[in-house]
Parts: C-alpha cells; sequence; structure tokens
C-alpha cells in the first residue's frame, strides 16, 4: 500500500468522481483508476459501488477512508515536525480571530508579539466563531482566537480570559436607569446581533428561547462599532463583553441576569501537528495574560 495511493482514493471520495480527483491532483485520469484497482486488489475488498453514476462507498469503503485519512494526517504531521526543527522559531500561523475576541483580548496582545517575535509572521482571518471552529477542524486554519464555551469535540484548548456579557442601552432608553437586566424584560426590545457564524449570537438566541420568546432581530453586523453607534441611536439593544461596553461611554452597560458569560482563548485541531511558532504564541499570550491580571 503506497501513500499516493491513499491520496487518490481520499480525493475520488471527496470529490465523488475519477475524473475530477485526477483533475485536482493534476494527474491523468488512468494513473487514479490504475492506483484505485491496485489498493482494492490489495485489500481483497470493493471500496467503491460503481453501480451508480457518482462513485460511492461501499461499507469496507468508508472504514478505509477513515484509515487513509489518518495515515495521510500522520505523514502530514511528521512532514510538519521536520519542517519545524529546520524553521526553529521561525515560521507563519494562519491565524483564525473573532471580532468580538479580537477586540476584547486581541490589539495590544499582537503588537506585543510581533516586538518580540519579528521572524513569525501572523497571518490573520476574521470571521466568527462558529465559522473559525469548522475552519480548524478542515485544517484551514492553524490556531483559532475565539469563544471557546461549548467547543465541539475535536478542538483543544487554551483559556485567556473570562468575562460577563452585557445589554447595551442608548442613555435615552427607558431601561437605562437599571441596575441588572432579564431577557424577558427584553423580549419587546428590537436587539442588534452579531451576525449569523457568531458564538454570542447564538448563545443570545438559545437564552430567549429558553425563556419562551423569538427576539425581533432589526440589525446583524460583524462590526463591534456599528453595533454601538445603532445602540447610541436608541435604534435597539445589543450584548457585548463587559470589557468591551465599559469602555464606551457614550452607551449604557448592564449586567444581565441570571448572568451570561463567555470565555476567550485559542482552539487548533486536536489531531493536527501544532507547531513551534504556534506554541510560542500560545505561552507568550499565556504570560501576558496573567500578568496582566496580576497588575489588576
Amino acid at each position: 500500500m503506497e501513500l499516493r495511493q491513499l491520496e487518490y482514493f481520499q480525493q475520488v471520495c471527496r470529490l465523488g468522481s475519477v475524473s475530477r480527483a485526477a483533475a485536482q491532483l493534476h494527474v491523468a485520469q488512468p494513473s487514479v483508476s490504475i492506483a484505485l484497482q491496485k489498493l482494492e486488489e490489495e485489500l481483497g475488498v470493493p471500496l467503491f459501488d460503481r453501480k451508480q453514476r457518482r462513485l460511492r462507498l461501499t461499507q469496507a469503503g468508508e472504514r478505509m477512508l477513515q484509515h487513509a485519512e489518518t495515515m495521510l494526517r500522520c505523514r502530514n504531521n511528521a512532514q510538519e515536525e521536520m519542517k519545524d526543527y529546520e524553521a526553529s522559531r521561525k515560521g507563519r500561523i494562519l491565524l483564525g480571530i473573532t471580532p468580538v475576541i479580537g477586540a476584547f483580548v486581541f490589539p495590544s496582545l499582537f503588537a506585543a508579539f510581533h516586538a518580540a517575535h519579528p521572524d513569525i509572521e501572523l497571518q490573520c482571518t476574521e470571521t466568527g466563531s462558529l465559522a473559525t471552529r469548522r475552519k480548524l477542524l478542515e485544517d484551514e486554519l492553524d490556531l483559532g482566537l475565539l469563544i471557546i464555551s461549548d467547543p465541539p469535540p475535536g478542538l483543544a484548548l487554551r483559556p485567556l480570559a473570562q468575562s460577563a456579557i452585557h445589554v447595551c442601552l442608548s442613555p435615552a432608553h427607558p431601561l437605562a436607569s437599571a441596575t441588572t437586566l432579564s431577557l424577558p424584560q427584553l423580549a419587546k426590545e428590537p436587539f442588534l446581533l452579531f451576525q449569523e457564524d457568531t458564538y454570542m449570537r447564538q448563545l443570545i438566541l438559545e437564552e430567549c428561547s429558553r425563556h419562551g420568546f423569538t427576539p425581533q432581530i432589526r440589525f446583524s453586523s460583524r462590526q463591534i462599532e456599528t453595533i454601538l453607534s445603532l445602540v447610541e441611536q436608541n435604534a435597539g439593544v445589543g450584548f457585548l463583553p463587559a470589557d468591551i461596553a465599559r469602555k464606551h461611554p457614550r452607551i449604557v452597560s448592564l449586567p444581565l441576569t441570571p448572568p451570561l458569560s463567555i470565555q476567550a482563548g485559542f482552539a487548533w485541531n486536536e489531531e493536527r501537528y501544532l507547531s513551534q511558532a504556534c506554541r510560542v504564541l500560545l505561552d507568550f499570550c499565556e504570560k501576558r495574560t496573567n500578568e496582566k491580571f496580576e497588575q489588576e
């Protein structure tokens, strides 16, 4: 059994077609067909049901795909680790950052890390927590800086900081003089939420459902400043980590009762080799965060 055969088999499974797999792999179609035939002969079982127009895996084929992906991942991890020995503590990190956690945790860390480790390039992509989790599990990112509350299986975590969620109101809002607010008190208020790929939105909607109502969502955005500006204009109520909301004097931020909180931190695919550059970033950010809390 050759790794090349497993690569061809994996691509055919992903694309459902020998011709499309060959095009993706930049090889001739007969090469893929022969590799699959030899793999099936060696294993002694058919891997595909060829009665349908689109190739479908047999039960044995589904199990073999799991083994193939494990073996190919081991090969990739070994290659990455060997490259790491050569590169030492240089390299590039593909980092997914969520808008909320990016504003909450990352700005001060980014500048300090770049100053301390100028040879490590951070290539950052901003997406919501749910989208970032998916990208990590699909190996599209090395690390994610996101809300790590209620993580899906397959992710390793390094917590950094925790924050309560506050309701954000205009000073002109009738509820602005309260000391705390519950979600049922906001049932008739228009909500200003983050977009659908964010954990914050999911959490707020789940809590509303638990209290027996579906809120009117007036506006969705990926930008914190947009939500804050709309809150200031009394266009609706928003929800932000307390650490962010308190920095904006033109709005009123009130804690929820019962309280809701989020945990910020790093996540990565637990089956993927974690490079030395990633480990340096994790240790640096953890140390800086601990120092900040000790000073406070």
